[in-house]
C-alpha cells in the first residue's frame, strides 16, 4: 500500500492511481492533472509542487508516524498551491537515546493474475545522547500484475517493481532547537504501468519508469507557544513512458521536473 490509499478512506478526499506510481489527489472536489497544483503535498516539511504537472509522489506506508489531510485552502502556512487543501505525510523521526529496528515481509496474489512480494526494514541508531541520531528505512517490493498481452501471450505484464530508501539525521544543539538533514530516493519500473483495463488483455502497452529523489535541510526553534521553521529542499522527478498509445501508434515521452524551495514559517503552537 501507499500513503495516498489513506485519502480514499478520508471523507472529502480521494486519490487516483495514474499508473506507474503516479497519483492524483482530490480534496473537497478540487484537483487537476495539468497546470499548477491545486492541493499541497508534503513529506515531512518538504513540499512537492510541480511546475507543470501536479506531483504527489508515491510514499510507501512504512515507518510512517501519521498522515494529515488538511481540508480547505491552506495558503496561510502552505502557499498558493493548496486551494483544496494540503496533505502532510509525517515520517518517524530519529530517536536520540534508543536503538530500534524492525523488519516486515509480505506476499500477495491477484485472482487470475500474478504474485507479489516485499520486504521493508528500518533502523534507528543513536549517535550522541540527547544530541544526534540517525534513522534509515528501506523497502523493496514487487506488486502483482493482472493484464496479459494478447499479441505475444505474455502474462501479467503490468507487474511493478518498487524500491525506496530514506535516511534522516537529526541534531539538537539545544533542547528547543532541532535540525534535520534528510534524503529520499524512489524507483518504480513496470512494463505496462499506466494500463487499467476491464478485460485484462491488450495488444499495446506503455512501459513506465518513474524515479524521484529529494534532499532537504530543516531547522525548527521552539519559543514556547510558537515555533520558527526554515526548510530548504531540492527534489527531482523523472517520469518516462515508452510504448504504444494504440496498436501501431508509438509514444515516447519524459516528464522531468526539478523543484528547489526555501520556506520560512513562524506559527503558533499554543492556544
Amino acid at each position: 500500500l501507499n500513503v495516498t490509499d489513506v485519502l480514499n478512506i478520508t471523507p472529502g478526499a480521494a486519490s487516483i492511481d495514474g499508473g506507474g506510481s503516479f497519483t492524483q489527489v482530490q480534496i473537497r472536489g478540487v484537483s487537476s492533472s495539468l497546470g499548477g497544483n491545486d492541493n499541497g503535498y508534503y513529506i515531512d516539511d518538504t513540499p512537492f509542487t510541480g511546475v507543470t504537472v501536479p506531483w504527489y509522489p508515491d510514499t510507501r506506508s512504512f515507518d510512517i508516524d501519521r498522515v494529515e489531510v488538511l481540508k480547505g485552502p491552506q495558503g496561510t502556512l502552505f502557499g498558493e498551491g493548496s486551494m483544496g487543501g494540503t496533505v502532510r505525510v509525517i515520517t518517524n523521526k530519529p530517536q536520540f537515546n534508543e536503538f530500534r529496528a524492525g523488519l516486515e515481509v509480505d506476499a500477495s496474489s491477484v485472482s487470475g493474475g500474478g504474485d507479489g512480494h516485499g520486504a521493508k526494514i528500518y533502523a534507528n541508531v543513536p549517535l550522541v545522547d540527547d544530541r544526534l541520531a540517525l534513522r534509515l528505512a528501506v523497502t523493496d517490493e514487487t506488486t502483482p500484475g493482472w493484464i496479459d498481452d494478447s499479441a505475444t501471450g505474455e502474462q501479467d505484464v503490468n507487474e511493478n517493481d518498487i524500491r525506496t530508501w530514506r535516511t534522516k539525521l537529526r541534531f539538537a544543539p539545544t533542547e528547543n532547537w532541532t535540525m534535520d538533514l534528510s534524503y529520499w530516493k524512489y524507483d518504480s519500473e513496470s512494463g505496462a504501468g499506466n494500463e487499467a483495463l476491464d478485460d485484462m488483455t491488450n495488444s499495446s502497452f506503455m512501459a513506465v519508469d518513474n524515479g524521484w529523489h529529494s534532499g532537504s535541510f530543516n531547522s525548527v526553534y521552539d519559543f514556547g507557544g510558537s515555533e520558527l521553521f526554515y526548510g530548504y529542499s531540492d527534489a527531482n522527478l523523472v517520469y518516462a513512458q515508452a510504448g504504444e498509445l494504440a496498436p501501431g501508434l508509438p509514444f515516447d515521452a519524459i516528464i522531468d521536473i526539478t523543484v528547489r524551495t526555501h520556506e520560512l514559517r513562524w506559527s503558533s503552537t499554543g492556544e
